[in-house]
C-alpha cells in the first residue's frame, strides 16, 4: 500500500478491498463481484490524482487492471430477466459481504497458524536440557507437519468458499433472489473454529495464553508502506 493511499484510507482491514491495496490476489472471482471491488477501488485512483499523487493512483489502476483480467468471466455481468435491477444489486451486495467474512476468517486462521508455528520453534529452541525433546529434529518435523496440514484444511476452505460463492451467483443469474446464501464450509481440522461456534477448548488454550504475543490482524501484520 502506497503512503498516501493509506493517509486516505477508508476500509477496514477486514475488508476485500483493503487486502487488495496491501498486495492481496483475488483470481477467478465472478465479474459482477469484481465490478464491486473495482468500484471501491476507484476512490483511490480519483483522490489520488485530485491530491497530484499520479504514481499512487497507477499503482491502484494497475490492481484494478489485474483483478479484472483474472475475474471468471463465465458469469458476465446483467440482470436476470425475472428480477428488479434494485433486488439484483441489493442480493448481490448481501452475497459478497457473506463471501468478504469468509475471506477474513481464513486469513485469521492462516494468521493464527503462522503465529502457533513459530512460537512452537521458540519454545522448542528454548527448552532447558532438562525438559528438551529427545529428538528435537522429530519435533521439528513435526511442527511443520501440522503447520502444513492445518495450511492444507485453510487452503481447501477457501476454494470452497469460492465455488460457494459463485454457485450462488448462479443461482441469482437464474433469477433465484431468495436461494440461501454461501455455505458454512466444515469446521477447520486443526484450529477448530467455526464461524457459528466459536473458538474450541483446544483454540481458547492457545489464544488465551497470558505470555502470548498480541495478536494483530492478518492483513496489517508485517506490512510496509510503500514509498
Amino acid at each position: 500500500m502506497t503512503v498516501h493511499v493509506a493517509e486516505i484510507l477508508k476500509h477496514e482491514p477486514t475488508t476485500i478491498v483493503y487486502k487488495v491495496l496491501c498486495g492481496a490476489q483475488f483470481p477467478d472471482l465472478p465479474y459482477d463481484i469484481v465490478n464491486i471491488i473495482t468500484d471501491e477501488l476507484n476512490y483511490y485512483t480519483s483522490e489520488c490524482l485530485e491530491n497530484g499523487h499520479e504514481l499512487d493512483s497507477f499503482h491502484v489502476q494497475s490492481l484494478i487492471e489485474n483483478i479484472r483480467k483474472t475475474a471468471d468471466k463465465s458469469l458476465m455481468p446483467g440482470y436476470p430477466a425475472n428480477m428488479s435491477v434494485e433486488t439484483y444489486k441489493t442480493r448481490l451486495l448481501e452475497i459478497y459481504k457473506d463471501y468478504e467474512k469468509k475471506v477474513e476468517y481464513w486469513d485469521t486462521q492462516s494468521f493464527l497458524n503462522e503465529d502457533y508455528k513459530e512460537r512452537a520453534i521458540k519454545k522448542l529452541k528454548q527448552a532447558p536440557k532438562g525438559k528438551a525433546p529427545k529428538s528435537p529434529e522429530d519435533e521439528m518435523k513435526k511442527i511443520n507437519f501440522n503447520y502444513e496440514k492445518t495450511e492444507f484444511s485453510i487452503k481447501k476452505g477457501r476454494s470452497d468458499d469460492l465455488n460457494a460463492l459463485k454457485a450462488a451467483m448462479e443461482r441469482l443469474k437464474n433469477g433465484n433472489p431468495n436461494d440461501p446464501l454461501l455455505n458454512n464450509p466444515p469446521v477447520n481440522a486443526r484450529t477448530g473454529l467455526s464461524r457459528n461456534t466459536g473458538p474450541t477448548k483446544l483454540n481458547k488454550l492457545r489464544i488465551s495464553n497470558s505470555t502470548l504475543p498480541k495478536i494483530v490482524r492478518p492483513q496489517t501484520h508485517n506490512k510496509m508502506l510503500r514509498n
